[in-house]
Formats: structure tokens, sequence, C-alpha cells
């Protein structure tokens, strides 16, 4: 016959195993310790079911003391807490001047389509590299990427000089191996993705979601006819004065020099004169060669984009080839509609909801990257190894600044109310019954 342990040491088990629990901070570490939980509980209904009976008063006190514990569904609690830290963003250790690393990183996680690029290039590096070296720094790479993955809620142990060095390798002339030198996340994503785009074409893998179709179409005025040879380009031949380029795209590149919408329209449309285009030649419907000025821009969306990456050009280069750092704010909103030039079916308003974003902080040789994150209602900012919880108005101020963006399509905009917060709707109900009383000149009677 088998013998069940006694309730006290059961009692003391499960309050020893529930300290340990609240005391540990690694992911793997609970699900070991919710392991043992479970293993004691099966335990402890075994014993209960065996002495519900006994008419020993210490017995029965235990009895009902295990069955407490037992109707309190413990491992329950405890699984949803380690549901809980999987939603919660790892922290990751600035090895001297790898912050761009971190945050980069960490958009990479929190964005499954720019991961998959990463992966895929990683993944390429290490299985098919050209050489020795090529291939142990591509499996380091997928290492340390595969790792980062399966941490949650912890400091990470993964090491980003490791990334550095790989992206030095691969990318010569754009990054450096020292850890002290400060280089641009922007730059390391394009690099990725560029590498990403080379290895689909070249083994007919089809695009990430991030990839958009684009249709640009520049309008030209023709200025005189040329005896001259038109312009060799991809589009040669002007169709009603226009040309069509239709191209795949990861982003939309913008300069903060106003308002978000005023900026996105711009982008769309832009219908200001270009004196910075010098006229060029080109072979016209009638088959001669033509002058011709470009003086407008459109581009359209093939399909409706399910994401979007946007991104601010916060580094400049004057004419004399000194770089600087783009300091103007702009007013990035955490959900905007894309203006009806830019999709399929113009009827149908298409909504965006941000997701993920980058921020560089300081100046151009001496700044700092950290990135945001949202999971479920919840925003997250991850500062190198620390990781907290931003409230919805801070992550308004702190969009003034920001660099890189992420957005999804969502089915609709939140009201005020959700989207800004209950003082910003309160204030907006406040203007609109002064206004109402002003109008009625009943201040001013």
């Amino acid at each position: 016959m088998s013998t069940i342990a006694r309730p006290s040491l059961l009692s003391e088990e499960i309050a020893l195993i529930q300290t340990r629990f609240n005391q540990s901070f690694h992911r793997e570490e609970k699900l070991q310790i919710l392991s043992s939980l479970r293993e004691t509980c099966s335990r402890a209904i075994s014993y209960v079911q065996h002495n519900k009976f006994s008419t020993d008063p210490s017995i029965h006190r235990e009895v009902q003391k295990l069955t407490q514990i037992l109707d309190a569904r413990i491992p329950l609690i405890f699984e949803k807490t380690i549901q809980h830290m999987s939603k919660v963003p790892s922290g990751l250790r600035n090895q001297s001047a790898n912050c761009w690393a971190n945050s980069l990183l960490q958009m990479l996680k929190a964005v499954p389509s720019l991961g998959e690029a990463f992966q895929v290039f990683a993944l390429e590096k290490k299985e098919r590299g050209t050489s020795e070296e090529d291939r142990r720094l591509g499996r380091e790479l997928h290492e340390t990427w595969n790792r980062f993955l399966s941490e949650q809620g912890t400091v990470s142990s993964v090491d980003t000089q490791r990334i550095r060095l790989a992206l030095h390798h691969f990318f010569p002339g754009h990054f450096s191996a020292n850890p002290s030198s400060h280089e641009d996340a922007h730059e390391a994503l394009i690099c990725i993705l560029g590498g990403y785009e080379e290895i689909c074409q070249r083994r007919g893998i089809p695009l990430s979601g991030v990839y958009q179709g684009l249709e640009t179409c520049r309008h030209y005025t023709q200025i005189a006819n040329t005896d001259a040879s038109p312009q060799p380009r991809a589009y040669e031949v002007l169709v009603g004065n226009n040309t069509k380029l239709r191209t795949i795209e990861n982003q939309i590149l913008l300069e903060p020099r106003s308002h978000f919408s005023d900026l996105l329209v711009k982008y769309f449309a832009e219908d200001q004169e270009m004196p910075q285009h010098e006229p060029v030649n080109y072979l016209g419907a009638d088959g001669r060669a033509h002058q011709y000025k470009p003086h407008r821009i459109t581009r359209r969306y093939l399909q409706t984009p399910q994401e979007l990456v946007v991104t601010l050009k916060r580094f400049g280069q004057s004419s004399y080839g000194e770089l600087y750092k783009i300091q103007d704010n702009c007013s990035i909103p955490r959900y905007f509609t894309l203006p009806k030039e830019a999709t399929p079916s113009a009827e149908t308003p298409v909504h965006y909801a941000l997701d993920a974003f980058i921020v560089h902080r300081g100046y151009l040789y001496g700044g700092h990257y950290v990135a945001y994150q949202r999971q479920g209602d919840t925003w997250f900012e991850t500062n190198d190894a620390s990781v907290r919880k931003v409230s919805e108005s801070e992550i308004d101020s702190i969009l003034k600044k920001s660099y890189i963006h992420h957005y999804r399509k969502v089915d609709r905009i939140p009201p005020p109310i959700v989207a800004y917060g209950v003082l910003g709707w309160l204030s907006q109900i406040f203007q609109k019954v002064f206004h109402f009383f002003k109008s009625a000149r009943l201040f001013f009677a």
C-alpha cells in the first residue's frame, strides 16, 4: 500500500513552491516550478480523498486547509502569470554603444514580418554562406535570434555585439566592429531587408507582408522637341505625358517638416513644382524624342496593405557633405487613415494602428536608441535591459521625436475616449460646452 505524505508536509511544500515561484524572474524556471507544483497538488488531492471522512481533528483541519488551496486553483493562477510574462518583452544588456542593435532586435521580435526577414537572412548565411566565416557568423545570428525569441519577461542573455560583428562582416563599410561606435538602426534594417530581398529573388521565396506593390506615376510637361537620344531608363515611352513604374516597397520615408497627415498626403500626391529636377529626354508616343520636365508625382498601392513601415528622416546631409540630426517635432498618431488616393478602392477608408516604434534620443554622434511596442492594450518601453509599462499619454509625447514605426491594418479607429484617454475626451466636451455658452452670450450678458 502506497504511503500518502502527511498534510503538514504537503502544506509546507506548497507554500515553499509558491515562494520560489514568486521570487523567480525567469520564465523557464517558473515553468519547472509550476510542474513541481502540479505534482505536489496531485498528491494533495490523493490525501484529501483518502482522509476526507477522518474523525481526527488535526487531520480534518489539514484536509480543510488543503481543500482551500486546491479550490483556489493555484496552478491555474500561476499558469496565467506565465502567460502574462510571455507578453512582457525581454530586456537586452547594452555593451558600450549597442543600443541601436538592441532597439532593432526588439522591433524585429515585435513585428513578425520583419522578424521573418531577419531569420531568412541569418539562415541563408548559416547554410549557404560562401565562406566558412560567412557560415560561422550566420550561425551566430541565427542562434542569437532563436535564443532571444525563446526568452520572455526577463533580461535576455543575448549578446548583441554578435549582431554588430555579423553586420560588419556582411555589409563592409556600413558598420564598425568597435562596440563604442554609434550606428544607425534604420540603416541596419535597410541592409537586412536588402539582403533578404536578394535571397527571395534568387530562390523564388515570396516576400513577407511588410512589402507592398506600389505604382509610382510621374507626370511631365513637354518643353520642346529634340534630336537627342532618350534618357536610358526602365520606362522610356511616355503615354499621355506620364510614366508609370511598379515597384515593391518596404516602407514610407517622410521628412518631419510638417503635420503627419500633410506629409502622408504629399507622399501619395506631390503636386508642387519640382525645380530640382532637370529636363530630361524621353521617347514620346509618336516615336520621337521630346524634352520633358517632371512637375508632379503620385503614388498608389496596387493592393490594400495589411501593414506599413513609416520612417521619419531623422538624419540629413548638407550641400557640403556634413551630416546632421533632424530634431523637428512631428506628431505621429497612434491611429491614422490612409489617404484615399493611396488605395485601389478609394471609396473604402483604410485604418491603421501603431504597434511598434523606435526613438533616437540626443544628437548625431551621441544619441541613444529606445524601442516601444504594444502588447494587447499595454505599451512597453524597452530601454536596453530596462523594461517598463508606458501610458498612452506618454506614448503620444514620445512620438513627437520618433524615428521608425510599424502600423497594422485595423477595422476601425477607436473613439477619442479610447484613442486619446479620458482627460482628452473630457477636454473636448468642456470646449464644446464653453463655445456653446459663448455663442449664446451667456458669459458676457
